[in-house]
């Protein structure tokens, strides 16, 4: 599972191998007549009854195999709770299309689940004019007793946006219709970066931007060659190509670059258009390329040619993210250990992580019957013994367990996933990359606690396990975890003209051009103009309203809005 830290990389393959008051009552559902004889059945048990789902997930049909009902792992699950679960999907990138039509309708199932990381998506004025409309059935009643979903009861087991924003909203007055998942038991996160000990380099002594590029000075002055013999150019781009982090000059970064650039200046919240910084920023690039220590694309390189640089090991410092980092590496000679995370504006090192990332949400139709039997199912598939069996299936047949009673996918199941994912998706595994029970189950995540492996297939890798297990031990981090909204989603709150006159000029890609031509500007002046210019366009669109809209919401509740 993807890990959450960004981090800076020294490499040193080079040196080591060369609406409210809504009152939605549930259906009554069985009569007594009809009630499920519970007797010589599993203490799982829920009710014997088919449950129809429908999928807004983009892409997400490829994932499901073509029996949902019949397959082993289906057929488990009907043994021990009762209940037959069946999802329809579309095919494509419609679903957000598809979503309104269905809801316009009122074609929905049972249980609905949407593609939805958080109230910022497009997604979520579609779901929330659904429960105003009393489309969804209030949750809190039945998930007070349940073992998993009762913990999103309690604030700070969700992300503050997932508990305020999407789930307990005022206007529900205590009423809840939408559940986010891919909820984290508690934080979690991984590091490693690579030390350049033959240029003298010693990361734990890099604690601001400046010593970053006096680093790259050393490392470009000890006249080291990556794998083709060409001089290591000391800073490359992002391992995912297009862009580069701010992690490499956060002494003067305004924000993280990648979700918002907005942040608290003097006081008050204001897009970095307002403030010095995004000059700063600019500055920093524009040294680094014209003393040779940064690829002149950092800001423009495509995926694939970032990959080959790292795979040829031809820059010196990267930015990864920790799964990438330990999945690519330990099969290198590449080693890697943090780098001590360098200052930023407000002069400490924190780590900023995010504590926990929904991945969807779901909700329940007020037309199900019984809606207590669907979340009880859910928490059964989101409890540790139902993830074991949607996850890996049926002991003996598609995994065994090792010496620490822990689950260990069979080796050729992984090679079939390799060699033929049509079949493989035919045995409904969520180690194999199925969905099935993602929708309803995948939450309350601690993998490597649960399984003894931080992904699927690691028990076959135990140099993987050990080596991200060394990098963890490497050295303890201040971090900070924060779990708010970014500043430029709440723009999706604000009236529908206004979204549309500004949002395209705040959204990275656009702000990326702007940054990008100012960096490459001929001159000061240039590089002023292009800024002010951009200032000038924000204001003509409503940054200062929507500015003082988002101090209103800070001052209120800080932590609703993270910068960082």
């Amino acid at each position: 599972m993807k890990k959450t830290i960004i981090i800076l990389i020294l490499a040193i393959a080079f040196l080591m191998s060369s609406c409210g008051g809504n009152d939605n009552t549930p259906a009554t559902g069985r009569d007594k007549d009809s009630e499920q004889v519970t007797e010589n059945k599993p203490s799982t048990w829920i009710a014997d009854r088919h449950i129809r789902g429908k999928v807004f997930i983009d892409d997400a049909g490829g994932a499901f195999p073509d029996d949902q009902i019949g397959n082993d792992v289906a057929q488990k699950i009907k043994e021990l709770t009762g209940i037959t679960l069946e999802w329809e999907y579309t095919s494509g990138d419609s679903d957000l299309e598809v979503m309104i039509t269905s809801f316009a309708a009122d074609d929905i199932p049972d249980v609905i689940a949407s593609y939805l990381d958080n109230s910022g998506r497009p997604e979520f004025p579609v779901l929330l004019k659904a429960a105003r409309e009393g489309m969804f059935v209030d949750l809190v009643p039945f998930m007070k007793d349940s073992k998993v979903y009762s913990k999103y009861m309690n604030p700070d087991y969700l992300p503050i946006d997932s508990y305020r924003n999407v789930f307990l909203r005022d206007e529900f007055g205590g009423k809840g219709y939408l559940l986010q998942m891919q909820v984290p038991r508690k934080p979690d996160s991984v590091l490693q970066a690579d030390m350049a000990a033959k240029a003298g380099v010693d990361p734990a002594e890099i604690t601001n931007t400046e010593e970053v590029l006096e680093a790259a000075r050393k490392i470009k002055n000890a006249g080291i060659t990556d794998a083709q013999g060409k001089p290591v150019i000391p800073i490359g781009p992002s391992v995912w190509g297009g862009r580069l982090e701010p992690s490499l000059y956060y002494s003067y970064a305004y924000s993280d670059g990648r979700e918002s650039f907005f942040n608290v200046y003097q006081g008050k919240v204001r897009h970095i258009t307002a403030t010095p910084y995004m000059k700063k920023e600019i500055e920093v690039i524009q040294t680094g390329i014209r003393e040779g220590l940064m690829d002149p694309e950092v800001l423009t390189m495509s995926n694939e040619r970032a990959q080959e640089g790292f795979l040829n090991k031809h820059y010196a410092m990267m930015v990864m993210s920790t799964w990438q980092a330990v999945d690519k590496y330990y099969k290198t000679s590449a080693k890697y250990i943090p780098l001590i995370h360098v200052e930023n504006l407000q002069g400490n090192t924190e780590y900023y992580v995010q504590n926990k990332s929904p991945w969807c949400v779901w909700a329940v139709s007020s037309k199900a019957e019984n809606p207590e039997e669907i979340v009880k199912f859910a928490d059964f598939l989101a409890s540790k013994e139902g993830k074991l069996i949607w996850q890996y299936g049926i002991e003996g047949k598609t995994y065994d367990l090792d010496e620490d009673g822990m689950p260990v996918i069979k080796k050729e199941l992984l090679e079939l996933q390799s060699e033929d994912p049509q079949a493989a998706r035919q045995l409904n595994l969520g180690a194999l990359g199925g969905w099935w029970g993602r929708p309803l189950g995948w939450t309350d995540l601690a993998q490597y606690e649960d399984f003894g492996e931080y992904n699927f297939g690691d028990k076959h890798e135990p140099e993987k396990v050990d080596l991200t297990n060394e990098t963890l031990a490497y050295f303890t981090p201040h971090i900070t975890y924060y779990d708010g909204l970014p500043a430029a989603s709440y723009l999706n709150e604000m009236p529908a003209e206004f979204q549309s006159n500004l949002k395209q000029f705040i959204e990275p890609q656009y702000y990326t051009d702007i940054f990008t031509q100012a960096c490459f500007a001929q001159s000061p002046e240039e590089t002023k103009k292009l800024l002010d210019d951009y200032r000038a366009l924000l204001e003509k669109q409503g940054i200062g309203e929507f500015e003082e809209y988002l101090q209103g919401i800070y001052k209120e509740t800080p932590n609703l809005i993270h910068f960082h």
